[in-house]
């Protein structure tokens, strides 16, 4: 009688062991995903919740274990238990109501209108009379070549001009980059050779300077100040632009 109760005794537990075992190992996804399982299968399936770009996944993975993450590479099942551990399930929130269990329902983040800044008419009147002073000056360009070179002159004086006014309306829609920054330099070139234009045209037609007693260096400081206002506008005609 004693030996069949041992016998029942250890048949008993021997059938309990392995009933025991699979409701351990179940509720571990290692061994539910560890068959076959590619290291890029593994981060598509841990990186549902989280949004994680493959290089970071990738960095965490060579950090944590031995080998390297490879897309091909079966990973093993502690490669997976390691990124598992990091990587938990992530669990949508739910909120109890009347009705039941309902899951929050996510609200969209109010945004601010910006109100729009009242125009500021001084700055656009300043900012006008500078793009009208760098084109009056192309203006001037063009009637002293024609006046020097006659019908060459005011064709190629005609090409400065239209370099200048693009130049200006190009600067009204972009103050700031390197664009402008550069055609900011090429009108203050064009404004420094246009300095021989000037003086020559002036000390040939200003008769009426001559009876004054102004020779030709006054003429030429005369061409230095045309210049240097010349490129100032032009210079403030951007800067203006940039405060808004």
């Amino acid at each position: 009688m004693c030996r069949t109760f041992a016998l029942e005794l250890i048949t008993n537990r021997m059938g309990s062991i392995p009933y025991s075992i699979m409701n351990i190992l179940n509720k571990k996804r290692t061994v539910q995903n560890a068959p076959a399982e590619t290291c890029a299968e593994l981060y598509e399936r841990l990186n549902e919740g989280y949004e994680l770009s493959l290089r970071n996944f990738q960095e965490r993975f060579n950090s944590k274990n031995e080998q390297r993450f490879s897309m091909r590479r079966v990973a093993t099942a502690k490669e997976v238990a390691i990124m598992e551990a990091l990587y938990p399930p992530k669990k949508e929130k739910v909120s109890v109501s009347k009705a039941g269990i309902v899951p929050e329902a996510k609200v969209s983040p109010v945004i601010p209108q910006r109100k729009s800044k009242p125009t500021d008419w001084h700055n656009v009147a300043v900012r006008a009379m500078f793009g009208a002073g760098v084109i009056g000056h192309a203006v001037l360009i063009w009637w002293e070549c024609r006046y020097l070179w006659g019908s060459g002159g005011a064709i190629a004086s005609g090409i400065v001009g239209v370099v200048i006014c693009s130049s200006v309306l190009e600067i009204a829609k972009k103050p700031s980059g390197e664009t402008a920054q550069n055609l900011l330099y090429l009108v203050w070139l064009l404004d420094l050779c246009a300095w021989f234009v000037h003086k020559k045209a002036l000390y040939h037609s200003g008769s009426n300077a001559f009876g004054a007693g102004i020779d030709e260096y006054g003429t030429g400081c005369l061409a230095i100040v045309i210049c240097i206002c010349a490129g100032a506008m032009m210079y403030f005609y951007r800067e203006t632009g940039l405060k808004k």
